[in-house]
C-alpha cells in the first residue's frame, strides 16, 4: 500500500498482532473497519454476512 501511494488504510479487524505488523509497515495513516468481540466469535465482519444484519435494522 505504500508502494501505491495510498492515502488512508482501512483495516478489516485483524486480530491485534496482525494489525500492529500491518500498520507497522504503512507509511499512511490507518483506521479499523471493525474490531473484533465476543458475541460474535471474533468474526466482526459476520454480521454483515448474516441475518443477525436484518436484527438490527428493525425499528425498536
Amino acid at each position: 500500500m505504500s508502494d501505491a501511494g495510498v492515502e488512508l488504510n482501512i483495516l478489516p479487524g485483524l486480530c491485534v498482532a496482525h494489525s500492529s505488523l500491518v500498520m507497522r509497515n504503512l507509511e499512511g495513516p490507518a483506521t479499523m473497519l471493525a474490531v473484533k468481540d465476543r458475541m460474535l466469535g471474533n468474526k466482526p465482519l459476520a454480521a454483515l454476512h448474516s441475518s443477525y444484519s436484518n436484527f438490527l435494522k428493525k425499528p425498536v
